[in-house]
Order: C-alpha cells, then sequence, then structure tokens
C-alpha cells in the first residue's frame, strides 16, 4: 500500500460534521478505496476542487478518513500520481457509519494494517472503481435511469462466499444494475485486464466460460439478485489489447454476446489511473461486442424510451 507522506496536526482543528461529510464515509466504506475526483464526482458535483481539497484535509486531520500516497518512480512517463492521495475510512469515521449502517467496527476496515494492499492491486481496484463511480455520478443526470446499485468487488465476494459455497465461483472487479424509468433491470460485471494474454490466454478463456455457463444457470440471480446480466465490461489498458481480449472471446462456442470489449488508459500514471471513465462519458457506446458493434451501458434503456 501506498504510504502516508504527512503527519497529522498535534491540534485538531475544529469542525462541525455535515451531511455532506457523512456522504463522504459512507462512500468510503462502499468503495473503500477513493480518490479526490471521485469524492468530487460521487458529494461535491458542482463545487470547486478546491473545496473538495479542503474539506478532505479537515477530515483526514479530525482522524475521520486516512490518506496514503503512491511511491516516486522516476522510469514513469508522467508523476500524476505523487500528488494523488487514495483515501480510505479511519477510526473515527468507521464508527460514524457503523452506528449509521448497524455494523460493528471490527466489520469495518479502518486501521492502516486492514487497508494496507499491494501496489499492483491497488491500481488494478481503482480501475475499476473509476467506471463505477463514474456510473454511480451519471446515472442520476439520464431521465431514462430510475436507480443503480454499485456492487464493488468485496460485496461480490462476500455473498458468493456464503450462498453457494459447493459451486465453482467466478468474481469479477465490480458490478452494477440499472432500473429504469419503466422498471426494466441490466445487470453489467467489470473485469479489469491490465496484462497482456500471452501468459494467461487459457486462465481468462475459461473464466469466460464459466461467466457464461453461470449467467446460463441463473446464478448471478439466486447469488446477486441479478436476474439479467446484459454483458460482462472487459477493459484493458491499450486499443490493441482490447482487441487481443476480443479475438480470444472469439474462441468460445457459446456466450459471445456476453462480452463486450473497451480500452481505459488515457495516460500513463505512476499513481491512481487515469482513465477513459468519467461521468460525462460512461454511458456513450465506447464498448464493442464481439461482432465489431459500438455498445452503450444504456442501449436498451434508451431503445425502450423511443418505443415508448
Amino acid at each position: 500500500m501506498p504510504s502516508s507522506r504527512y503527519t497529522r496536526p498535534t491540534t485538531t482543528p475544529p469542525m462541525q460534521l455535515q451531511p455532506r461529510d457523512r456522504e463522504v464515509l459512507r462512500a468510503l466504506h462502499q468503495h473503500r478505496y477513493l480518490t479526490r475526483c471521485h469524492i468530487h464526482e460521487l458529494t461535491f458535483a458542482g463545487a470547486h476542487v478546491s473545496v473538495v481539497t479542503r474539506r478532505l484535509r479537515l477530515l483526514w486531520a479530525n482522524r475521520l478518513v486516512d490518506r496514503y500516497f503512491f511511491p516516486l518512480d522516476f522510469s514513469a512517463r508522467t508523476r500524476a500520481g505523487l500528488r494523488t492521495p487514495v483515501y480510505t475510512l479511519a477510526s473515527k469515521g468507521a464508527q460514524i457509519v457503523g452506528e449509521q449502517i448497524g455494523l460493528a467496527m471490527s466489520q469495518i476496515p479502518h486501521t492502516p494494517a486492514q487497508n494496507r494492499q499491494g501496489y499492483r492491486r491497488l491500481q488494478h481496484n481503482l480501475v475499476a472503481t473509476d467506471l463505477l463511480v463514474a456510473v454511480q455520478a451519471a446515472a442520476p443526470t439520464h431521465p431514462s435511469v430510475f436507480d443503480v446499485r454499485i456492487e464493488p468487488e468485496p460485496l461480490l465476494w462476500r455473498r458468493a462466499r456464503s450462498a453457494e459455497r459447493q459451486q465453482q465461483h467466478v468474481y469479477s472487479d465490480g458490478s452494477f444494475t440499472i432500473v429504469g424509468s419503466t422498471g426494466k433491470q441490466r445487470s453489467f460485471h467489470v473485469e479489469v485486464v491490465r496484462a497482456d494474454i500471452r501468459a494467461g490466454s487459457s486462465t481468462l478463456l475459461a473464466k469466460l466460460k464459466r461467466y457464461s455457463q453461470l449467467v446460463h444457470t441463473g446464478y448471478f440471480e439466486r447469488v446477486h439478485d441479478q436476474p439479467c446480466v446484459r454483458a460482462v465490461l472487459i477493459a484493458a489498458p491499450t486499443k490493441a489489447r482490447a482487441q487481443n481480449l476480443r479475438d480470444l472471446a472469439g474462441e468460445l462456442t457459446h456466450g459471445k454476446n456476453l462480452f463486450w470489449f473497451s480500452h481505459w488508459e488515457r495516460e500513463p500514471s505512476i499513481g491512481p489511473p487515469i482513465t477513459t471513465f468519467a461521468p460525462s462519458t460512461v454511458f456513450s457506446p465506447m464498448w464493442t461486442d464481439i461482432s465489431g458493434r459500438a455498445r452503450s451501458i444504456l442501449g436498451d434503456f434508451e431503445q425502450q424510451q423511443l418505443h415508448v
């Protein structure tokens, strides 16, 4: 896990907890790791970024949140990550969230030891978080969307482990379910594939086959209350890698149409990934199915509105 660069002030600055502060704490509980940009999109929409920075600094100084900075790497092509901390819940913030949702402190990660995560794994997770946060932030602005349910990877793991222990599971990097204005539901799972497929193509192909089988047997409806998994969104860093993944999925005998592909790397970063996933773009036709057709997450809902 990246290390904390600065020491908290010895004197705690006074603050009064605002409703928006509580939203920040709940968002950190839901996603576990968030950048300032994520928090801005989720809870400070319309506010200047300096407002977000000051408020997060105050939450940190009062031990409601922790922040960690990525390490220096002179070989990287950009230093954007050096000044971009990742935020997690601290002890006081976890206590407030626990009281709000009825969880004991032991059920909420809130210490540096509990939140420690490897550098590469954290970068991987933050790509999925970029996509989930973009969907969560953009959904209220679209008339075709009534509600959206965000389910990060840890929640999917807990459900699968407790529900069907004897069945061969598949664990995605997160999922979300969109409920349209007419009540239609569509669920999407996210798979972030950072490495090239040369070494692990057989493993990935087996995972795609398992997705197809589990959708066919109704696994996602039983375990995750997702009666219709519309697509598994497979995100690769570059366009070339996304094409390689599409070619690999073309070897499937069944379920090819379940998988959509896109690339996410906007520019290299040694810190939090800098991706193309944003509230302004996430519902555009940025995905491509196995046949090469452009796909949009809201495609089904927007088509239905045209026929109403």
